[in-house]
């Protein structure tokens, strides 16, 4: 937090990188320690005015391996992927700092730290499983089943945690979160090009060497716990096979 309008938020390295996000900016560090701004959750504008002066203030910080999200009263401010091994930390202390300067007050309560599983460390691993090209082999919408002939010339591919979508009629991409966690396994995807531009779909999903399938709402409201659709839910199911090399 800061006592002005353009840093309370953001993401600071002290140690080399400095800002790794600005206020309001997706943001993948690459391995090759370039940054790559991949979205936006709202301009910094909009996301200041989220945030109460001479107030108490929620802040959230959540880590989850490499991923780093920061959220002040339940708006999210960054969403860090940060792929760069050679200049990152995955230990170190936790501390409150007061910069030095002219004379000023803070406070902090309520103070909470919430470990979770260990298993939120094996998403690399499981992001692994989903790199490739996969072409669409079903697609239900809403509860009826599209025509093949409508889908099965569509596919997708995925680099990192990022997807582009193809024979679609226009350019369409965005990114990718998982948590391989919870079971059914989960799956937010975050539209940045296309007809669906800065929509987030939560869904839900399951992997294997050769296929895939993803159920997710279109309309950006509650995940689906099932692998399934209905009349007027908003939610889509696509089969996905792995794409051969032509």
């Amino acid at each position: 937090m800061e006592a002005g309008p353009t840093y309370t938020g953001i993401l600071y390295e002290e140690r080399m990188r400095g800002i790794m996000a600005a206020r309001g900016e997706r943001v993948v560090w690459d391995t090759n320690c370039l940054k790559r701004v991949m979205g936006t959750m709202g301009s910094s504008d909009e996301l200041q005015a989220a945030i109460k002066k001479n107030d108490w203030n929620d802040y959230l910080i959540r880590a989850e391996g490499n991923h780093l999200q920061h959220f002040i009263n339940a708006r999210q401010m960054v969403d860090v992927t940060d792929d760069c091994e050679s200049k990152r930390a995955t230990t170190g202390v936790l501390a409150l700092q007061l910069h030095a300067g002219q004379p000023m007050k803070v406070e902090f309560r309520d103070i909470e730290l919430l470990k979770g599983s260990s298993d939120h460390h094996t998403s690399a691993e499981e992001l692994k499983k989903l790199q490739g090209s996969w072409q669409i082999a079903e697609l239900e919408a809403e509860g009826s089943a599209v025509e093949a002939e409508m889908v099965t010339n569509v596919f997708i591919t995925v680099k990192d945690n990022e997807f582009q979508a193809f024979n679609t009629g226009g350019e369409t991409f965005g990114t990718f979160s998982l948590d391989s966690t919870k079971k059914p396994a989960h799956i937010d995807i975050h539209c940045e090009g296309g007809p669906d531009k800065v929509q987030t779909w939560p869904g839900i999903y399951e992997v294997t060497a050769d296929s895939m399938r993803i159920c997710y709402s279109r309309l950006g409201k509650k995940r689906p716990a099932t692998f399934g659709t209905a009349d007027a839910s908003g939610l889509v199911m696509i089969n996905y096979k792995r794409k051969k090399d032509s």
